[in-house]
């Protein structure tokens, strides 16, 4: 019985819409194929917002 151990990690700018395995040839790994939506507003990651008027 084999594990599977493959995960989709996006940021809050991305949701996963869809995953699916497809099957390699020559090897007994698969490929996951992740389709993405891409959210209309950016949200920064952690740390990263940007400075705001009153702050350098």
């Amino acid at each position: 019985m084999s594990r599977q151990i493959d995960h989709v990690i996006v940021s809050a700018d991305f949701s996963a819409r869809h995953a699916r395995f497809l099957k390699l040839p020559g090897t007994d790994h698969r490929a996951l194929l992740a389709d993405l939506v891409l959210h209309s507003t950016p949200h920064p990651a952690p740390g990263m917002e940007p400075a705001s008027p009153d702050r350098p």
